[in-house]
């Protein structure tokens, strides 16, 4: 349950500028990155209207295709501060109550997800994992430890993987 509560705060680090102020200080690669992103998720939230409003169903959700990007740049050049825009602009579009994750900010390693304000993945979705050796070793969760998880995760709109490794 812990960790429930550490996906729920993931919000609270975020300094206080405004969509517009943070819009504002892209750079031109990030502004292009962020518009793409910003159409695609202006065009779900559209979906959404749509399908909360009438009572037809011949749009569904699930034909919104996900929006993949790979962004990389060495240290310093801001791909931080592009995560925090996109943040705020997921909150800006959907407005979520404090308990709602619809922005998850992710990285592989615990330090990585510090440096970031995340969460470390196998933590965001409660992956149990017990290191002995080298390797890894991974276990089902259990169906209320399932339930648990899909209902946390059911806004969930943007999920920001950072520090890939290779």
């Amino acid at each position: 349950m812990e960790a429930v509560a550490d996906i729920a705060d993931m919000h609270i680090n975020v300094p206080n500028l405004t969509l517009e102020q943070r819009e504002a200080m892209l750079n031109v690669d990030q502004k292009r990155i962020f518009d793409k992103i910003k159409s695609h998720l202006i065009s779900q939230k559209e979906r959404e209207d749509l399908l909360e409003n009438e009572s037809s169903r011949l749009l569904r959700l699930d034909n919104i295709k996900p929006l993949r990007m790979f962004i990389s740049g060495v240290g310093r050049t801001g791909k931080s501060f592009l995560t925090e825009a996109i943040k705020c602009l997921v909150d800006d579009i959907w407005h979520p109550k404090s308990s709602e994750v619809m922005c998850a900010i992710v990285a592989p390693t615990g330090i990585a997800a510090f440096n970031v304000g995340g969460l470390t993945i196998h933590r965001l979705f409660q992956l149990l994992i017990e290191h002995e050796g080298k390797t890894a070793g991974y276990w089902a969760s259990s169906k209320e430890a399932q339930k648990r998880i899909k209902m946390t995760l059911k806004n969930l709109k943007i999920i920001i993987v950072d520090e890939v490794s290779t």
